[in-house]
């Protein structure tokens, strides 16, 4: 049998595993850092995957929002 997700329940997954990635990247970068690689391409690299799940979370985020506001409207004047 296999349950089908609601657009909502996919996106909290997503911002989910977003975050988990987004803190193992912090402990890239850390690590970086200690070993004083930080002028390095890689950590240049690790930074811009950083950054960019950041904004995807932040995307990802206003979308669950409003599909949440949508799904509120539409059971409210079912």
């Amino acid at each position: 049998m296999t349950a089908t997700l609601s657009r909502a329940e996919q996106l909290r997954n997503d911002l989910e595993n977003m975050h988990f990635s987004r803190k193992y990247l912090i402990g890239v970068l850390a690590e970086l850092e200690q070993l004083g690689r930080t002028h390095t391409r890689e950590y240049a690299n690790v930074k811009q995957n950083y950054d960019t799940l950041g904004n995807n979370i932040r995307r990802v985020q206003a979308e669950l929002e409003k599909v949440e506001e949508e799904e509120l409207f539409y059971f409210e004047n079912e």
